[in-house]
């Protein structure tokens, strides 16, 4: 005897179908692709990595990070971000005040408040300074070129000033040298010192030395470390003269399309990511030091007396460049000084 057939209507076939689907076939995870130059096994891409776990376990897998070093340059992150090639990226701070990010539509000079000699790398003040009204008011800068900024990630208040020659001790000793700076004032810190600066990224800095071109350099001592910079520069002077961040920023249209569950959980997961970038940065530079030491670089570490003889020759005139720039440089160096 056959077993009749129950009827099947058009709308139960649907209905059928969607349920098979969802049950058969999660939704695609959405991505936020973040691009950098600094790669996964540096202390910022291991921030970067806790900060996608985190994302991961707030938003139940909706929501996956990545990170790529392609679109990472700071002269086209910003472009590629705005334009939808990438969903976020970072650039350091001292990218910002210049004229080499495309797309920006101009500089940001207040941006180069963390590089103004000892005002801003006491570590327990820059631990206040992501969630602080000096950040606001950068963020609201960058938020009006188009995308938005999202967090801000610790780099380094250890730098390095190596040379080839002679120790860089007191601020006289500047004078003549060809030093790679940082872009923004870090070029005027270098002229201030009579040395003659050139911006450049600091896995080039070895072969300019190579080819006779310079005489010495500034970076953070995770950067020289990574470069070898020991094998060019005999000696290096640790000192705590300026600080960096990179901003991470993420697509405008992007970060709208989130909805609000998902923008809390981001947003929350970038606070925790930026306390963490403190403790990695710290664990990172002692490290650094001590492998610079071993690859055969002299290090001397700056003495309270040289703080102050740097402090006497560098503070005032770039604290007047720095108000020169725009009158909202005036505005975040209260709020720095607030914190």
């Amino acid at each position: 005897m056959s077993v009749p057939c129950a009827r099947v209507t058009g709308a139960s076939l649907v209905a059928a179908l969607a349920v098979g689907s969802l049950l058969g076939h999660a939704a695609e995870p959405t991505r936020l692709r973040v691009a950098h130059p600094n790669g996964p096994a540096h202390h910022m891409g291991r921030t970067i990595t806790a900060f996608a776990e985190d994302v991961k376990t707030r938003t139940n897998g909706a929501i996956v990070v990545e990170q790529q070093g392609e679109n990472g340059r700071p002269a086209t992150a910003f472009e590629a971000v705005k334009t939808g090639q990438v969903e976020g990226a970072g650039i350091a701070n001292f990218y910002w005040p210049t004229d080499g990010i495309q797309g920006l539509g101009g500089p940001i000079p207040e941006m180069n408040v963390t590089l103004l000699p000892y005002r801003l790398t006491d570590i327990n003040t820059l631990k206040r300074f992501p969630r602080s009204e000096a950040a606001k008011l950068l963020e609201a800068k960058v938020a009006a070129k188009g995308v938005h900024p999202l967090m801000w990630i610790f780099i380094t208040n250890t730098n390095l000033f190596s040379s080839v020659k002679a120790p860089l001790v007191n601020p006289g000793d500047f004078k003549g040298l060809r030093i790679r700076s940082l872009g923004g004032i870090s070029e005027d810190m270098f002229r201030t010192l009579g040395a003659e600066p050139a911006p450049m990224p600091p896995a080039e800095v070895a072969q300019w030395i190579r080819d006779g071109k310079g005489d010495g350099g500034t970076t953070d001592v995770v950067a020289a470390a990574g470069g070898k910079w020991g094998e060019t520069q005999r000696y290096g002077t640790v000192a705590p003269v300026y600080a960096v961040f990179y901003l991470i920023f993420v697509n405008d249209a992007w970060w709208r399309a989130r909805t609000p569950a998902e923008q809390r959980a981001i947003e929350a997961a970038a606070a925790t990511a930026e306390q963490m970038a403190f403790t990695l940065a710290e664990r990172a530079s002692a490290d650094a030091v001590d492998t610079l030491r071993s690859g055969g670089m002299s290090i001397h570490v700056q003495t309270p007396a040289e703080r102050a003889a740097w402090e006497a020759a560098l503070i005032a005139p770039l604290t007047r460049t720095f108000l020169s720039l725009s009158p909202d440089c005036a505005k975040v160096l209260a709020l720095v000084e607030k914190l």
